[in-house]
């Protein structure tokens, strides 16, 4: 069964010769707290602690623990407002870790003593941001989200991501604009134009109405009419 030990606040005074059996019971239970107070405080130090607070009354104890990290927290309570007022987000930095940093700022003056809001914690977050995230903080703003600063980092994150998407897409539609503009030139291959036909440049090519001067048949010219060749090869026409 568990024991409640109360810590007293002052030094135990001996107990009156004339004081009341029910006083005196009480006088003996609080050194009895006192010593049980004594010894899980020295468990819980570092050797050093135990060897120099071994024969010091448990409220002593607290009096001089309390004195000396009082001047400890004070420091640290300043420096770390210092560095959730001045934490910024640089550019090209991931947000993440930035704001769980700011997190665990805030959570630590909570437990320091010094209470910070929801809302001036999520306004402190807000204000770090660079200015590539405006657009949101005017949009979060405008619709008066009320987040808890987990929801307040993925919230972040998530436009983070879509910030990205952005960038990286518009050099991309650019490029696919640009292609559209130039038209590939046609390869030149040195032929004069209508001159595809493989015969001799002048010869040109023979229709179906074409009438030989030779024999005056239709279809060839006198060049390629075979009876002209003909004729020729065995002399009986020299033109």
């Amino acid at each position: 069964m568990a024991t409640t030990i109360t810590t007293p606040k002052n030094s135990l005074c001996s107990a009156l010769e004339n004081a009341s059996h029910q006083e005196k019971g009480s006088h003996r239970k609080h050194k009895s707290d006192v010593v049980d107070v004594q010894c899980l405080m020295l468990a819980n130090m570092e050797p050093s602690f135990q060897i120099q607070y071994e024969k010091v009354a448990a409220y002593d104890i607290y009096r001089q623990l309390e004195e000396l990290f009082r001047k400890e927290a004070r420091n640290e309570r300043y420096d770390t407002v210092c560095a959730l007022v001045d934490s910024k987000l640089g550019n090209g930095q991931a947000a993440s870790p930035h704001i769980i940093k700011m997190i665990g700022l805030v959570d630590r003056l909570n437990a320091l003593g010094t209470s910070v809001s929801k809302e001036l914690a999520v306004d402190l977050i807000l204000k770090s941001l660079p200015d590539k995230f405006s657009q949101f903080v005017m949009n979060f703003n405008m619709h008066k989200f009320e987040l808890s600063l987990n929801e307040l980092h993925k919230m972040i994150t998530n436009a983070e991501t879509n910030l990205g998407k952005t960038k990286t897409s518009t050099p991309s539609v650019l490029v696919v604009q640009n292609k559209k503009k130039f038209k590939k030139k046609k390869k030149f291959t040195g032929k004069a134009k209508g001159s595809s036909n493989p015969k001799a440049a002048g010869q040109g090519s023979t229709r179906k109405d074409d009438k030989c001067h030779y024999c005056g048949n239709l279809g060839h010219w006198k060049s390629t009419c075979m009876k002209f060749t003909d004729d020729r090869k065995n002399g009986l026409t020299t033109t």
